[in-house]
């Protein structure tokens, strides 16, 4: 595990102690409302990327029917809160090489309510 990745991990795991305590899912489906431009909500169904249904919980380049890049395929991970968050703050710089060119969430309560919307997602 490189280096960026730990240190993002660790870092998400302290603003996650603080932030996602707090998280509200209402606020986060209208904050998702940007990630909806590539992402789906719904089961099986990509955009320019995989379908976000079930994705708080589920193994990293879970879904079978996306062509994740090599840099994804390569996570050894779970979204778990803490992944989830510190993958939400800076994606390029926590997978580098992905093929996804959003910057990130700066703010920590925004990515709280993202995080609890994605976990609303749940059969």
């Amino acid at each position: 595990m490189s280096l960026i990745r730990v240190i993002a991990g660790t870092i998400g795991v302290l603003v996650l102690q603080v932030a996602h305590a707090g998280g509200d899912s209402a606020r986060g489906k209208t904050l998702f409302e940007t990630c909806a431009f590539c992402h789906s909500i719904e089961d099986g169904r990509n955009g320019i990327g995989p379908s976000l249904w079930q994705a708080a919980g589920r193994r990293a380049a879970g879904v079978a029917s996306y062509p994740y890049s090599a840099a994804f395929k390569a996570l050894d991970q779970d979204w778990d809160d803490a992944h989830l968050d510190g993958f939400l703050a800076a994606p390029m710089q926590v997978v580098p090489g992905t093929k996804m060119t959003f910057v990130g969430v700066a703010e920590a309560q925004d990515r709280a309510d993202l995080i609890a919307y994605l976990r609303s997602l749940q059969p």
